[in-house]
């Protein structure tokens, strides 16, 4: 089903992992995308959200409890550099840059820390994955972004006369 002529867009999400070679990645990466290209669909990726390096319901809690300011997560430059192979891969697939969404931009605050919590709620269950909150809070709102993009994009591919 996957390649049905009805199916014109697919987006790609994984857990990019340091764990897993560079060059791996990109040729992967890339047969992938070629496959899919093939196929006539248009290839979108998500970037990895952020690790934050701490466990969110116990920072807050032990910050509450003990009076502590919660613990700084990870900076946007280690988010950077942690991503920086799997950016260099999305680049040698040739994805479109207007393709590649970033989702951990929301999740830093303006010193350019993730962000664990705010007075709501906490956006991790643990130490590296999103609770329900975060998703509802941080990342449906970009993903209905790329939705709407995606369905401009269908627009004026089909509005465009056939060759």
């Amino acid at each position: 089903f996957f390649f049905s002529s009805r199916r014109r867009h697919t987006i790609l999400q994984g857990d990019w992992s340091s764990d897993v070679c560079s060059s791996d990645l990109s040729r992967g990466l890339g047969r992938t995308v070629a496959a899919l290209r093939e196929q006539g669909i248009e290839v979108w990726v998500l970037r990895q959200v952020p690790e934050p390096e701490t466990n969110a319901a116990w920072n807050l809690a032990v910050g509450q409890t003990l009076g502590l300011k919660p613990r700084q997560g990870v900076s946007r430059a280690v988010y950077d550099t942690r991503n920086a192979f799997v950016d260099q891969a999305v680049r040698d697939a040739g994805i479109d840059p207007d393709h590649y969404l970033d989702l951990g931009t929301t999740f830093f605050n303006a010193e350019g820390y993730c962000r664990d919590h705010d007075s709501d709620g906490i956006y991790y269950m643990d130490d590296n994955h999103v609770s329900k909150y975060g998703v509802a809070t941080l990342i449906a709102p970009q993903l209905r972004e790329l939705l709407g993009r995606i369905a401009k994009n269908c627009a004026e591919t089909q509005a465009k006369p056939a060759d």
